[in-house]
């Protein structure tokens, strides 16, 4: 293995390990948003209106909640593949081969597919 490539992992796993703290740290502030949509929720449904507005305000809600939660499981799926394909095992058959397996598994079409599904919704 060459000083550059050695340099390459190393600056890869550095980027992976430092993505860790921003997921973990989303993590929570979703979990915060969780307690605060509940809040809000049990406040707007004790309420007797059955007018289209509030209909409409809890239909609103949901589809925020329901966006939030997709958004969340994909960044945390999007750094699952992150964790998954970034490093590759050396193959005997030289450079080419390496490239070759390297298109078989391109990351970037995986989150990409991930992103644009969850934000065609």
């Amino acid at each position: 293995m060459t000083p550059e490539e050695s340099e390459e992992i190393a600056a890869a796993g550095t980027l992976i390990f430092q993505n860790i703290p921003v997921v973990i740290f989303g993590n929570g502030l979703f979990g915060v948003y969780i307690l605060a949509y509940i809040v809000c929720m049990s406040i707007v449904l004790r309420k007797e209106s059955s007018g289209w507005a509030h209909r409409g305000l809890v239909v609103l809600l949901l589809a925020g909640f329901v966006m939030m939660v997709l958004t969340t499981c994909a960044n945390i799926a999007a750094n699952f593949f992150l964790v998954k394909f970034s490093f590759m095992v050396s193959l005997s058959g030289g450079l080419i081969a390496q490239e070759m397996a390297a298109n078989l598994k391109s990351i970037a079409r995986i989150v990409f597919r991930i992103m644009d599904w969850e934000l065609s919704l």
